[in-house]
């Protein structure tokens, strides 16, 4: 129990800012998983650029207006 007393003292700050505001980390550690698997990933590309590219393809959730054929 002292342990678990110890452990909220310590980390009370922090406890309130999330109760306060109700933000937390998820999002930016769920980017940085995707990130690093992309990362794992890119030993194949050739310069600083593609790597970036991928990164905003993966993670910017961006739409695409692909061409409609025959319609």
């Amino acid at each position: 129990m002292v342990e678990i007393g110890q452990f909220i003292n310590r980390h009370w700050q922090g406890i309130m800012n999330y109760i306060e505001s109700l933000i937390n980390n998820g999002i930016l550690e769920g980017l940085n998983s995707i990130i690093q698997t992309i990362k794992r990933k890119a030993r194949g590309f050739r310069n600083l650029n593609n790597f970036m590219t991928d990164i905003y393809l993966k993670c910017g959730k961006l739409e695409f207006d692909l061409p409609k054929a025959f319609i």
